[in-house]
């Protein structure tokens, strides 16, 4: 009989033993949410646009262009920013200026942040500095739609930020023959 007794309380610990982590799980049922279609013919409930529920709203991208200066009317305001326009001979983009890139682009600039060479020498940098010939540098957004968005009536902007203005390139001379020889490697006699 004590054994019977011993088994029982054994099976009984073992069994209260294995309730514990069982109860501190918690319930097993689930909360009550609403159920939601899924498939691809289901309509996306946020950004509803053209196609594929994604948003056809314009988006702002980096742009990145460089050049040659073809002509500038650029007026400098009391902060240190400029006003203006400005047309280049555009010769390097990056992926979303690349419409422009081989064009002749004007841009207008409104409160950009400029930087001049003191081109005509008088001592102080201001919008006459800025000429034909330079090269220049312009950064900043452009709106661009999705690729699958209907781009009928819609013109890219672009907004200029910063504008680095350089002296234009000097061409290298060419080398006479007897700079050839004294840049060439000496023989051994």
């Amino acid at each position: 009989m004590k054994q019977i007794n011993r088994i029982l309380v054994s099976a009984i610990a073992i069994v209260a033993v294995a309730a514990v982590p069982a109860l501190a799980k918690g319930p097993d049922s689930k909360p009550d949410h609403p159920t939601q279609a899924k498939g691809p013919n289901v309509e996306k409930q946020h950004g509803k646009g053209a196609k594929g529920g994604k948003s056809c709203t314009p988006r702002k991208k980096a742009y990145v262009a460089s050049g040659v200066v073809e002509s500038a009317a650029l007026t400098k305001n009391a902060d240190g920013t400029y006003d203006g326009t400005l047309t280049v001979a555009v010769k390097k983009t990056n992926r979303h200026g690349r419409a422009d890139k081989g064009t002749s682009a004007t841009y207008t600039l409104d409160d950009a942040r400029v930087r001049l060479p003191d081109a005509d020498g008088n001592g102080t940098v201001d919008g006459a500095d800025a000429q034909a010939g330079q090269r220049v540098h312009v950064i900043g957004k452009i709106t661009v739609l999705r690729k699958r968005c209907d781009d009928t009536g819609f013109t890219a902007t672009v907004t200029l930020r910063k504008v680095v203005l350089k002296a234009p390139a000097t061409p290298k001379a060419p080398e006479t023959p007897e700079q050839e020889q004294e840049t060439a490697a000496p023989t051994a006699s």
